[in-house]
């Protein structure tokens, strides 16, 4: 089997550490299988489509007089923006079926406009290095070549791949895909092309041309290939708005790359566009910037300024009072087409989204997405008032709110209990939890990524100091150390029990002693010392174990493929170490509403998840839902014992995939805790976070790579690891 390119990163160090590096992975191609890495497919194609030059102009009303049998009011239309010097507005729609669809580039005095229907998209740009004719496909997008130069260009992006002008960006015009009808009624006097009889409608493809498609290159995994999204180049970044997520609310307030904008979608004529933001930094409540809604009654116009009551229409043309909002730089396009031509480009939504996902098998149907948590996430301490396993979420009363409210986990959250992995039906309403949660563009706290109780934060960040006790009050003082700084609390002991080792001691021997706490709202429930904290955590994990393999392996499913009977699924970190014995071919039993026999096809680390290609033996292939928990239950559960060993060693031979097997494996052993945007993540993951404070996912990156360069054993690189880093390089997967 051929798997997608496996993306790496690797960054300096040493001088000879890093010709090792480059010379180990500029001999070999980074893939999953023996699959090269390859350039863009360029399909060229220029007798398909003759270019339309130069239409006579006329006006909305003239033509819709004109062939009112023809034009239909949902016709969709390019409607392109002007403003001229003299500050008098230009606008001007072109029927997509009559001087798009047939010619696909259209050159004119207004600008260069294209049709892209494989992609997904229509737009327009400025007149410079034209006239220009259609070439062909390149990542499944339209090309279209300079006649004066003969330079090849991206009718996506604007931007010159080859030829003299490689490198240059044409300037977008501002465009925007709506329909004939919206601009019949409220523009009437727009220009429109004079739809002579030679202009007969062609309908728009239902198929996507193959041409187009064989251009296309490997997925972006992290949304489906033909999710709708409105594209956003602010000159410097893209960032990707899906189109199902602005359908949600109809306006979108944003900051990115230090630039505010908000991003407006009309129900109406499925027109989505984004505007600088008028004034102020943000556009969010207490700044200076306009809040924008949606008010359905104001039809045409519906967009309001909740402070001015001013309104405004797609176009950001204002109803009455106000400046027309400045067009940025967009374009509704397919996530295919838009990720290929800016492969850096950010998800509304998904901050936490990393790129180097990619399904296993080339083509996926519903994918559920990303499945990134390592967004440097907001972090703080709350009462739990409740717990819903059968919906996952649960009621949270945050330090600092007056009020409860309830959150819902993410598709990928993790759950800790005693210092161990464990179940939503676990906590104890009243307790005080330590929360992460992922956060929106906007700083706003979205969904829960990390839950765990509070003896777990402190497994992970270090116990706490009992220093006094106060017997009259049933109080005690505890000390503990954040981010290397000490701080002190109190809590009422009345209702609290203690144990040193196996006994239940009373509160006087308590100064002076490490433990761990759990509390409540009222007060401390259970302290444990360090013994006392182990007992416990053995326990939880013989009861996460029977899970295992009573219940089975917990996970996601990734997508499905219909026709081959296929499905992906995601373990969780928690069953990293059985998920990574299993072997190609093995007979696992899927549940995912119903038990299902399969079959393990492919195997790979993702982080400290495990990805896991399964064909399901089926005769009718069951409707499964992209992004639902699932289980996968082993037939035989292997006896595992091992613990001084990670999971995944000897797999393969490839260099490159025993690197990513190796670091997804290890841990973080800087000590930084909770300064660190890795903890308690695998390496692989902490160097995929985004900045790290210490650098060790990178500079573990670069040794291994060595080591395997010098004909290391994936044993013996570990065991130099070990020596050097010690236990916890291990420690939070091992097994009871």
């Amino acid at each position: 089997m051929i798997f997608h390119p496996w993306v790496m990163s690797f960054l300096g160090g040493k001088p000879m550490r890093r010709l090792l590096v480059l010379s180990l992975f500029f001999a070999v191609s980074l893939t999953w299988g023996a699959e090269p890495v390859k350039e863009p497919i360029l399909i060229t194609k220029p007798e398909a489509f003759k270019t339309l030059v130069h239409p006579h102009c006329s006006h909305c009303q003239v033509e819709g007089n004109r062939r009112k049998a023809d034009l239909k009011p949902n016709d969709p239309v390019l409607a392109w923006m002007q403003v001229a010097t003299d500050g008098y507005i230009n606008d001007g729609v072109i029927p997509l079926r009559f001087f798009l669809n047939p010619y696909r580039v259209l050159d004119d005095t207004w600008g260069q406009f294209v049709y892209d229907p494989d992609a997904g998209f229509a737009r327009g740009f400025a007149l410079e290095d034209g006239p220009f004719r259609f070439h062909g496909w390149r990542n499944g997008v339209m090309v279209m070549k300079s006649v004066k130069d003969g330079s090849l260009y991206s009718c996506l992006s604007g931007l010159a791949f080859s030829g003299p002008k490689k490198g240059h960006r044409l300037e977008p015009r501002p465009t925007l895909v709506s329909t004939w009808g919206y601009w019949q009624k409220h523009y009437p006097l727009a220009v429109a092309f004079t739809l002579y009889d030679k202009f007969q409608p062609v309908e728009l493809p239902a198929k996507v041309d193959e041409d187009s498609k064989k251009s296309r290159g490997p997925a972006d995994g992290r949304l489906p290939a033909e999710t709708l999204v409105l594209g956003v180049w602010d000159g410097k970044q893209a960032r990707a708005y899906p189109i199902d997520v602005l359908e949600k609310g109809g306006v979108i307030h944003d900051t990115a790359n230090g630039q505010a904008r908000v991003i407006l979608w009309d129900g109406a004529t499925r027109t989505a566009a984004a505007y600088r933001q008028p004034w102020g930094t943000s556009g969010l409540q207490g700044d200076a910037g306009w809040i924008f809604r949606v008010d359905k009654k104001l039809e045409g116009a519906p967009f309001v300024d909740q402070r001015t009551g001013l309104h405004w229409d797609i176009t950001g043309r204002p109803a009455e009072g106000g400046p027309r909002l400045a067009w940025m730089d967009s374009v509704q396009v397919k996530w295919f087409a838009w990720s290929a031509e800016h492969p850096e480009t950010s998800i509304f939504g998904q901050e936490g989204a990393k790129r180097d996902y990619k399904p296993m098998a080339g083509k996926n149907q519903a994918t559920a997405g990303p499945l990134g948590n390592l967004n440097v996430a907001a972090r703080q301490f709350a009462i739990l008032k409740d717990a819903d396993p059968a919906r996952r979420r649960v009621t949270l009363q945050l330090e600092g709110d007056a009020e409860a409210k309830v959150w819902p986990l993410s598709l990928d959250a993790e759950i800790r209990i005693d210092g161990w992995w464990g179940r939503l039906e676990q906590f104890s309403p009243g307790d005080r939890v330590w929360v992460w949660f992922d956060r929106n563009v906007a700083k706003q706290n979205v969904a829960i990524t990390f839950l765990a109780d509070e003896l777990s934060e402190q497994d992970l960040y270090g116990s706490v100091k009992v220093k006094t006790v106060n017997p009259d009050q049933g109080t005690a003082t505890l000390e503990s150390k954040r981010g290397g700084k000490a701080t002190e609390r109190a809590v009422r002991l009345r209702n609290a029990e203690f144990y040193l080792g196996d006994s239940k001691v009373d509160f006087s021997k308590l100064p002076g002693v490490q433990v761990h706490l759990q509390s409540t709202g009222e007060g401390a429930r259970l302290i444990l010392d360090g013994v006392a904290f182990e007992k416990r955590r053995a326990l939880q994990k013989s009861f996460l174990r029977n899970c295992w393999v009573e219940e089975g392996l917990p996970g996601s499913l990734v997508f499905s493929r219909t026709k081959e009977h296929e499905v992906e699924i995601m373990l969780d970190h928690e069953s990293m170490f059985w998920a990574r014995t299993l072997e190609t071919g093995e007979k696992v039993i899927l549940h995912a509403g119903q038990p299902i026999t399969a079959t393990v096809q492919g195997i790979r680390p993702w982080r400290e998840r495990t990805q896991v290609l399964l064909s399901l033996d089926l005769a009718d292939f069951p409707s499964l839902v992209a992004g639902r928990r699932i289980s996968l239950r082993l037939k035989k559960p292997l006896p595992i014992g091992v613990e001084s060993l990670t999971p995944g060693l000897g797999k393969s031979a490839r260099p490159e995939e025993r690197l990513e097997w190796i670091l997804s494996g290890t841990y973080c052993t800087c000590g930084m805790h909770d300064g660190c945007a890795g903890q308690p993540f695998t390496l692989g993951a902490c160097q995929h976070s985004g900045p790290s404070p210490c650098g060790l996912a990178k500079r573990t990156r670069e040794e291994v790579a060595a080591l395997i360069a010098k004909g290391k054993t994936d044993q013996q690189i570990l065991e130099e690891l070990l020596k050097e880093r010690g236990p916890r390089l291990l420690r939070n997967h091992l097994l009871p």
